[in-house]
């Protein structure tokens, strides 16, 4: 399956400079395993501010990606943090897992910055 990535809006948003989407990438890809593993971690003690909180700063990093797919699950789990069960949040936080290696897997591949 493929990620549902909008290449062009991730240019847009570093003004059309490769260059910079690829550093953005990089910087990106290094932070992700972090977040989702405090992500995870809030989950867990149940904090939902926490949760609401750190998925929403990690939803900002996903947008400058173009990310669709993972931007719309995160953005799933934030709200849901606030109302939903805790096996709701559980279930939207393993969909977005799976997003999320969807986006490191393409990003991972250097050939990415050839269909911008």
């Amino acid at each position: 399956m493929l990620p549902t990535m909008n290449l062009a809006r991730a240019l847009e948003s570093v003004d059309g400079d490769k260059e910079l989407l690829k550093t953005v990438a990089s910087d990106c890809l290094e932070q992700f395993p972090r977040r989702m593993r405090e992500i995870e971690n809030e989950i867990e003690t149940e904090d939902r501010e926490q949760i609401a909180r750190k998925v929403h700063s990690l939803k900002s990093n996903i947008g400058l990606l173009g990310a669709e797919g993972a931007y719309a699950a995160a953005n799933e789990l934030e709200i849901q943090a606030a109302e939903a069960s805790l096996e709701e949040v559980r279930s939207t936080f393993r969909k977005l897992q799976n997003e999320m290696k969807h986006v490191e897997d393409f990003y991972a591949d250097p050939n990415w910055i050839h269909l911008c």
